[in-house]
């Protein structure tokens, strides 16, 4: 459901067709703050709501005699289309709520990235869905060149479509994941969502193995605020432990990529079975406060330390 209020402030309009009449301009993220002296306030989007769905109001709209709104969907599914919650009155057509959502226009989320489109506010997510300065997460296959509005929509493609295979996860506790052969796992995080690429590569030059990297997925290039911490062995034989302090977010322009956090030794045992390196991964995140409470992180702080007991070597 739609919370929150609009911020508003009126504005002259200067076209010749409307003179002396004034328009309302709205953002949902802040009120005006130029210091002028026009007419601003807040109203509360419910009141621009449907009844039913909670959506935001567009034409065409009805209204029952005690002032209940319901969109164009919701008026088509009610009983003989009356009104469900004033004992059956019957909708008319409110032509006066039609004229107000079509004056109220929002400026785009993104409009610190550059957009300057303005757009009705029942409008306003479906711009947003299609704006080109909008971030994107997009697909780091060769070729590919999906882009998506949210980290799930670029999991799905990438489990649907490249047969990626996935693991979820939640800070700060160690899981396994298993490394074979060269190729890219998707991580999801069930605290957050956040995404992170794991991608695995042939070394370039000896010792012989694979070069195993961890990546944060973002819209934007910046810092991550994540680290890791990776264990693995080799088919049941402990190697080594590395750690991570920062984690590169996912450049395109930089695939697979450069850096690492560990290089896994092709094993010299001869077994050739297939069954590869079993990686133990820990990954943190620099604002705790954001995502666990504190008796987690108590449960984290423990058992770290008694990782570290267990004779573990540390390289960056």
């Amino acid at each position: 459901m739609f919370r929150g209020f609009l911020h508003f402030v009126a504005m002259e309009r200067k076209d010749s067709d409307t003179a002396g009449k004034s328009k309302c301009e709205a953002q949902d993220d802040g009120g005006h703050k130029d210091g002028s002296d026009r007419p601003t306030g807040s109203i509360a989007v419910e009141a621009f709501s449907c009844r039913v769905c909670a959506q935001p109001l567009s034409p065409p709209i009805f209204q029952c005699p005690a002032g209940h709104f319901f969109c164009s969907s919701c008026h088509d599914n009610l009983p003989e289309e009356k009104c469900k919650f004033c004992s059956g009155s019957t909708l008319s057509r409110s032509l006066g709520m039609e004229r107000a959502v079509r004056s109220i226009l929002v400026y785009c989320r993104y409009a610190e990235q550059g957009c300057t489109e303005k757009t009705a506010y029942y409008n306003k997510s479906e711009h947003e869905k299609v704006c080109p300065l909008a971030p994107r997460f997009l697909c780091p296959e060769p070729g590919c060149g999906f882009a998506g509005l949210q980290g799930d929509e670029l999991l799905d493609h990438l489990t649907g479509n490249h047969r990626w295979p996935s693991t979820t996860f939640r800070y700060w506790g160690a899981f396994d994941i298993c490394v074979a052969q060269p190729g890219t796992q998707v991580l999801r995080c069930a605290n957050d969502g956040q995404l992170f690429l794991v991608n695995a590569r042939q070394a370039a030059a000896p010792p012989a193995g694979l070069v195993v990297s961890i990546v944060c997925v973002l819209p934007h290039q910046k810092p991550t605020g994540f680290g890791c911490r990776v264990s693995f062995s080799c088919f049941g034989r402990h190697c080594s432990t590395w750690t991570l302090d920062d984690l590169p977010s996912l450049r395109i322009s930089d695939w697979p990529p450069a850096e690492y956090v560990c290089v896994v030794p092709k094993a010299l045992d001869g077994a050739g079975d297939g069954a590869g390196a079993v990686l133990t991964v820990t990954i943190v995140c620099a604002r705790p406060d954001d995502v666990y409470e504190d008796d987690d992180l108590d449960g984290y702080i423990s058992s770290d330390s008694e990782s570290d007991e267990d004779g573990g070597s540390d390289s960056s």
